[in-house]
C-alpha cells in the first residue's frame, strides 16, 4: 500500500511540536516529526511504500502542501494533529479529499483520544481517528486497509462506518 505521511505546516508562522504528550507550538523548537519517521520504519518494514511531507520542518504553507500531494501517488494519508491546533492541522485531511476521495485519511493525537467522536464530528475529511498507541497500531490499521478487512478487527482505532461512527475497544 502507499502511504503517504504528513506533518502540517506550522501554525500562523510558529514551529508546532506534535509528538506524544508534547503536543504545543513552541516559537523557539524545530523538532524532527519522530513518529511518523517510527511509522514509516514499521510500514516500510511491512512492505509499504512510504513517504512524508514534513511541511513543518521545511516551513512550507499549505499551498506548497497541496501542490505536493497533488504529485503525490497514496492510498492513505497520516498525519498528527494537537488539540491546540487542531482545526488547522486537519485541512491536511480536506486538501487530500478534495484531491483524492478514495484516499484514506488517518489523523493521531494522544491527548484528544477521550473525545474521539468529537474529532471525527468537527474533522468530516478524517476517515479515521488513531487512538491507541501509533506503534501498535498503524501497521496492523494499514495492513487491514490493503487486504480490505473490516475495520472493526483494528483496535485503539475510532472510524467511520457507513453513515455513523465506530468505536474499537483498545
Amino acid at each position: 500500500m502507499r502511504i503517504l505521511l504528513v506533518n502540517p505546516p506550522r501554525f500562523q508562522g510558529i514551529p508546532v511540536i506534535r509528538e506524544e504528550r508534547c503536543e504545543i507550538t513552541e516559537r523557539y523548537s524545530v523538532l524532527p516529526p519522530y513518529s511518523l519517521l517510527q511509522i514509516a520504519a514499521l510500514l516500510r518494514q511491512g512492505g509499504h511504500q512510504v513517504s512524508l511531507i514534513d511541511a513543518n520542518g521545511e516551513n512550507i504553507a499549505y499551498k506548497e502542501v497541496a501542490h505536493r500531494l497533488q504529485d503525490a501517488s497514496y492510498d492513505a494519508l497520516i498525519f498528527r494533529f494537537t488539540p491546540t491546533t487542531f482545526g488547522w492541522d486537519v485541512e491536511v485531511a480536506k486538501l487530500s479529499k478534495d484531491l483524492y476521495p478514495q484516499a484514506k485519511t488517518i489523523g493521531i493525537c494522544y491527548t484528544l483520544r477521550i473525545v474521539s467522536e468529537d474529532v471525527l464530528v468537527r474533522a468530516p475529511s478524517l476517515d479515521i481517528y488513531l487512538r491507541h498507541e501509533y506503534e501498535v497500531v498503524t501497521s496492523q490499521l494499514v495492513n487491514a486497509l490493503a487486504g480490505g478487512s473490516n475495520l472493526a478487527q483494528v483496535s485503539g482505532i475510532s472510524h467511520r462506518q457507513d453513515d455513523s461512527i465506530a468505536h474499537n475497544p483498545d
